[in-house]
Order: C-alpha cells, then sequence, then structure tokens
C-alpha cells in the first residue's frame, strides 16, 4: 500500500474461529499465533485555543500500530448477497465488532471504505496473549437464520493499519 512499507513475506498467522450460541449471543473465540504484543500508548488531549478544526487527540507516535481483531456482519441479510469485504457498501452496510490491544471492544458500522464509524459503547469480550497467540472472545448479537460473519486481524509489528491486515471471506454462521 504505501512505498516505505515493509513487502509481503508471505507469512500467514495459523487462525481459529470457534463459535457457541446461547439464546440470542453468539459467542465467537478467534485465536491466531502472533510472537509480539503490539499497543502504543493512549493519544494525549491538548488544549485547540477555540479553534474547532485542530485535533483534539494527538497521535503520539506515528510509526507503530496496534495488534487488532474484527467480526464485520451484514446488516441486513434479506437481499441473498453479502456486502463488499471491503467494509461493505451503500446498497449493503455492515456492523463491525472491533477490538484493538490497549483499548478494548468497540461497535461500528460501514457502508463502503471510508466510511466506518466507530462509536463509543463497548460490547463485552476479553482478550489474552499466551505463548505466542492472541485469544479473543468476541459477545455479540446472533441472528435467526444464517448469518454472514467475516473476519479481519491486524499484526501491529508488521506495520498493519487500516486497509493492511489479514482478512477472511464470508462465513455462513446458523443457529
Amino acid at each position: 500500500l504505501y512505498d516505505t512499507d515493509q513487502k509481503d513475506d508471505g507469512y500467514r498467522p495459523t487462525a481459529l474461529m470457534q463459535l457457541i450460541t446461547q439464546d440470542t449471543s453468539l459467542y465467537v473465540r478467534l485465536t491466531w499465533s502472533d510472537d509480539t504484543v503490539d499497543s502504543i500508548p493512549a493519544a494525549k488531549r491538548y488544549a485547540d485555543a477555540g479553534e474547532p478544526e485542530v485535533y483534539k487527540r494527538q497521535s503520539e507516535v506515528i510509526d507503530q500500530f496496534r495488534d487488532a481483531a474484527c467480526l464485520m456482519v451484514p446488516q441486513d441479510t434479506s437481499s441473498g448477497s453479502n456486502p463488499s469485504l471491503v467494509m461493505g457498501d451503500l446498497g449493503h452496510p455492515v456492523t463491525l465488532y472491533y477490538w484493538r490491544n490497549g483499548e478494548g471492544f468497540v461497535m461500528g458500522t460501514a457502508a463502503g471504505r471510508g466510511s466506518t464509524t466507530m462509536s463509543t459503547p463497548a460490547f463485552p469480550g476479553s482478550a489474552s496473549h499466551h505463548a505466542g497467540q492472541w485469544r479473543v472472545v468476541f459477545s455479540i448479537p446472533m441472528t435467526s437464520g444464517a448469518m454472514p460473519l467475516a473476519l479481519a486481524i491486524w499484526d501491529g509489528s508488521k506495520d498493519h493499519r487500516d486497509g493492511l491486515k489479514y482478512y477472511s471471506l464470508w462465513y455462513e454462521v446458523h443457529q
């Protein structure tokens, strides 16, 4: 994506996704290999001197990235076709269930690349790193019938951010 980025080394992590349904919840345990635990310092707030266009939170570092994972679910499955894997599309928006190391779990929506909005309410989940593996558990609402689900993993030590990530195709979950 960027001239300054390291080239693709061909490595793909071993990942395992396990699912359990309980009542109206879907628990997704995502485990993947990653020898490093990548986090960055939290952004600091600076006074804006009354200028609304000045950023309120400045990044302390711009060349380090967090480990992260995300589940993407279509907001509407009635059309019979899955949304674009590039954050959905205008006719097929998606809900994002996102975890970032050091920041926790947040929900978001998207209707195409560049349209992502993240909300502040968190959803239930847990994350741990042990013996070279991340284990992240998401607790998300289960829809009735078939539920498409796609996942993405970011490895901070490989400079993954934005669209530079490992990702899956659509899986179909049945209750």
